[in-house]
């Protein structure tokens, strides 16, 4: 309902009660959904026994107080820092280059390696927390400048220091540059954080179950190479069609000697015969049991984007993943075909969220830490999708010693919907049960998303 409640043009604000709101879980999902549809948060006390935590959680994370008592409301004492654990006292930065045994080539990229800024944040007591992300001279740069803000600072105000840095979306200067230098430092922080108290960052993020394996998805250049080579000498690859059976060979090797059982087709944009010849070759050689996902990196316009994937329907894909540019594009391509339309360069940031839901451009976010500011960023990102009813795949780029580079991905995904109805009818006051439509009458219906895992199970919500 109050998902519904926010999609109003009118609505300006998101009012909520901290014992009604479901724990910390249905706290970060109100604030979520603030925060992509631009609404300001905020708790309304009903007891003076909610004050201190009220305003413990809105220094946290950002919430304003309606506080309708008549007692002034007055920060508490800041807690010890020897509860907390030590200060922040240096940070180390390193860009390392990291060669790949094969060439990475896609619409975006031609490569034979790739660059990471590793980060190293150590506290006064001598504790080391690390972190990584890209590595381009920006980001490295822009690190760099972020850490000589947090000198001083608990890791523990991590969120604290992401406001700091943009409060809002504007304030980030650095586009995906910005959110990717935050992110390496938020990393860093939270395994500080789980140094600090003992635990893995799964277990004090709430995940209880171990993990015994964790399925991979492989990134699949859209043509063999030996060697790096200009995009001009590309021409004559994709000149002859039979060479796209050369990728359907190394996916199934991958398949037969490492157990992989899903690939992302990285197109390089070259055109509809490249592209379903590559796919066709794919599933021939892979089978109806593996999973592919189709990624041009929004190489395409949309009239040429709906031909391909409309070409590529017999084939069953996972999904269609930016077939085509920006949430309008995928708004206008997720209406004419059968499969999901998924993004990692259309929804990008939390203002990107509402046009998208608005539009229905989307049925899965593709998150990463790195892309979305971080451990804390994800978080937000994975409970404004709940909310929302998108899926959210979650993603981990790992790259092998043998230079191959998979994705591991984890996919929470809205499976049936509840309706509520809700009638602007009225009943007596002794009439106990709910006003029931009648003729003319105005009538709401407010969808509630189950929650499935990708094998089926139902997630408790609670």
């Amino acid at each position: 309902a109050r998902t519904q409640a926010c999609l109003a043009n009118n609505a300006v604000a998101v009012r909520f009660s901290l014992h009604k709101v479901g724990g910390p879980q249905g706290l970060r999902r109100v604030l979520a959904v603030a925060r992509a549809f631009n609404l300001a948060p905020i708790a309304t006390l009903t007891s003076e026994s909610e004050r201190p935590l009220a305003i413990a959680l809105a220094a946290a994370f950002g919430f304003a107080i309606d506080d309708r008592s008549s007692a002034p409301v007055v920060r508490p004492a800041p807690v010890k820092r020897s509860q907390l654990g030590a200060t922040i006292k240096r940070v180390r930065l390193r860009r390392v280059k990291v060669p790949l045994r094969e060439v990475y080539v896609s619409a975006m990229y031609l490569t034979d390696h790739v660059v990471r800024t590793l980060i190293e944040i150590e506290t006064a007591d001598g504790m080391v927390g690390l972190g990584e992300t890209l590595g381009g001279e920006d980001v490295f740069r822009l690190v760099a400048t972020i850490a000589k803000g947090w000198i001083g600072a608990s890791p523990f105000d991590r969120r604290m220091l992401a406001r700091r840095y943009a409060r809002i979306i504007y304030e980030n200067r650095n586009g995906r540059n910005g959110w990717q230098a935050l992110a390496g430092l938020d990393v860093a922080c939270h395994d500080l954080i789980g140094k600090t108290l003992g635990l893995s960052l799964a277990s004090w993020l709430g995940h209880t179950a171990e993990e015994q394996s964790l399925r991979v998805v492989n990134l699949l250049p859209t043509a063999i190479l030996d060697r790096v080579v200009p995009r001009e000498e590309l021409r004559s690859v994709f000149a002859d069609i039979g060479n796209t059976e050369r990728v359907a060979l190394h996916a199934l090797q991958l398949h037969r000697e490492k157990g992989i059982t899903c690939f992302k087709y990285k197109s390089s944009g070259i055109g509809l015969a490249w592209d379903v010849a590559a796919i066709r070759a794919l599933r021939e050689a892979l089978g109806p049991a593996v999973e592919i996902r189709f990624d041009p990196n929004a190489a395409y316009d949309a009239a040429t984007g709906l031909a391909i994937c409309r070409a590529l329907e017999p084939y069953q894909l996972c999904w269609y993943e930016d077939p085509t540019d920006g949430i309008e594009g995928l708004a206008r391509l997720r209406a004419q075909l059968t499969r999901p339309i998924a993004t990692n360069m259309a929804v990008v940031q939390f203002d990107h969220l509402a046009p998208a839901v608005r539009q229905r451009a989307i049925d899965v976010a593709l998150g990463d830490t790195l892309h979305w500011g971080g451990v804390e960023g994800m978080r937000d990102l994975a409970s404004a999708c709940d909310a929302l009813g998108i899926s959210l795949a979650i993603v981990a780029k790992v790259t092998e010693q043998s230079g191959a580079i998979h994705t591991a991905t984890k996919t929470v995904t809205p499976g049936a919907l509840d309706l509520i109805v809700e009638s602007d009818t009225r009943v007596p006051r002794f009439y106990r049960s709910r006003a029931l439509p009648s003729a003319g009458s105005v009538v709401r219906l407010i969808a509630l998303p189950s929650l499935y895992t990708e094998q089926g199970g139902l997630i408790d919500q609670k």
